[in-house]
């Protein structure tokens, strides 16, 4: 007689704590403390949830089925990874990137440096909607603006960073803005509407806060001005600096407000920016296509010319092959969250936590904590967007108010485990990008966790809670 299959089940709470608390003392401690490869850690995490998974009754198919469907979905931010890498890359060649940053780090004055890098990219990422194309532009561009001249670069990359997550939360054309506003059953404007206090005061807050960083903190004093007199001059001597070089970035951004797919932008302006190195640059087409795929080379483009240690940090980057690693990590990520979602880990811990609510701000407060537990387990910004409604909307029609506060709550919680979680990806993809560990970034990054407690403390006093009308039904 053959042996009977077991039938799948979910798992009880105890099994769903088990995943979690097990998830993140691997990571922390195997990756934070012993310094174990952060993705041989992912790997060990599936492995333990493949384990419970069979615990469960699921089968081998069902898991493959499960991870690949993750994998699949995150597809177009890896072609958009390989584009940003490109472009940053072709930039380099085509002197793009070192002709803005000679002019702006000439016109910028560096005690307001950061708060601009916050505000500029606020700008871009409010008309682009995409906080991956702010940052692989002008981000880039600002970056290298506050190295050359002596900033601290922890403080610029949360400036940068924050900015260019502006538009996620409050811009009508950004991707994760109508994912979660379609998950609510909202309009983008609906949302933005519900999200444009509580954001109104985090911006003012963090504008004012850079400014002041700005203003108190280390800005390189006489030294760093000599510096970037320097600099200035080590471009113009390497680089045709006719103004038309600046093209292919003019040419990003003005696809991105036009709407363009965004992986499109990022390798047609690529494109455009190779053929300027090759007319501009006098560079060989050969090497500028392998610089595409490795980085930009001091040693392939400017053979036996002496270069200062800051030219070099400025341009020898970028490439498609700089993120891969960053692909790597985000294919072991989504593996070991697509077992969560097989499995169901979600829904029983929800259980736990809005248990014995009693009022509206204990409800805000536990959705909270409920959206950045489950973000820390994702560590990705979609799947507590995709699922707010489901994890939240019930507590809150129980206590008599409007379940559409999910959403932001969602988005704000979500966004903050993004970039603060050293295993999500987002925060990963962040510090590779602009050259800066996470925690670099995450001490000055007050954008990110001061909307959620701002979200908070606003229900507690009773701002912003919208009560359900009488003849409310759950249809609605």
């Amino acid at each position: 007689m053959s042996k009977e299959k077991k039938s799948p089940r979910k798992p009880t709470r105890i099994e769903a704590l088990i995943c979690i608390i097990f998830m993140l003392i691997a990571l922390a401690v195997g990756n934070g403390v012993m310094g174990y490869d952060l993705n041989i850690m992912l790997v060990v995490c599936t492995a333990f949830n493949m384990f419970m998974a069979w615990r469960c009754g699921i089968s081998w198919n069902e898991m493959q089925d499960g991870i690949i469907k993750k994998i699949t979905s995150m597809a177009p931010c890896m072609l958009i990874l390989l584009g940003i890498g490109f472009i940053v890359g072709t930039m380099m060649l085509s002197g793009t990137i070192p002709l803005l940053v000679s002019w702006l780090a000439r016109l910028i004055n560096p005690k307001y440096c950061i708060v601009l890098s916050f505000i500029l990219l606020a700008i871009e990422a409010e008309a682009v909607g995409s906080s991956f194309a702010a940052m692989g532009t002008l981000g880039v561009v600002m970056m290298s603006v506050a190295s050359v001249q002596g900033l601290p670069l922890g403080i610029a990359a949360a400036a940068i960073i924050s900015g260019a997550n502006f538009g996620q939360y409050f811009s009508p054309v950004a991707d994760v803005l109508n994912c979660v506003a379609t998950a609510n059953d909202m309009t983008p404007y609906e949302f933005m509407k519900d999200m444009a206090r509580p954001i109104g005061i985090t911006t003012v807050i963090t504008v004012v806060f850079y400014f002041i960083c700005g203003l108190k903190g280390n800005v390189g004093g006489a030294e760093a001005m000599e510096n970037v007199n320097l600099f200035i001059q080590e471009v113009q001597n390497n680089f045709n600096t006719n103004p038309i070089v600046i093209l292919p970035l003019v040419l990003a951004i003005v696809l991105c407000v036009l709407k363009v797919p965004t992986v499109i932008v990022l390798f047609g302006s690529g494109f455009v920016a190779i053929i300027m190195g090759c007319v501009f640059q006098g560079n060989d087409l050969t090497a500028s296509l392998s610089a595409a795929y490795n980085g930009y080379s001091t040693d392939v483009f400017l053979p036996g010319v002496e270069v200062s240690d800051i030219l070099k940090t400025l341009v020898n980057r970028g490439g498609m092959f700089s993120l891969a690693n960053s692909i790597v990590f985000l294919i072991c990520i989504v593996a070991c969250v697509g077992l969560f979602d097989v499995m169901g880990v979600f829904g029983a811990i929800q259980d736990i936590i809005f248990k014995n609510v009693k009022s509206v701000g204990s409800v805000t407060l536990r959705a909270n904590v409920t959206m950045i537990l489950f973000t820390m387990c994702a560590a990705d910004i979609y799947p507590p967007l995709l699922v707010s409604k489901d994890l939240l909307a019930k507590p809150f029609v129980e206590q008599g108010y409007n379940p559409k506060r999910a959403a932001i709550i969602a988005m704000a919680c979500g966004q903050l485990c993004s970039y603060f979680l050293p295993w999500s990806f987002l925060a990963v993809y962040a510090a590779n990008l602009f050259g800066v560990t996470i925690g670099e970034y995450v001490k000055y990054a007050i954008f990110f966790p001061l909307l959620p407690i701002v979200i908070i403390v606003l229900s507690y006093l009773g701002i912003g809670n919208q009560k359900l009308p009488e003849n409310y039904t759950a249809e609605e």
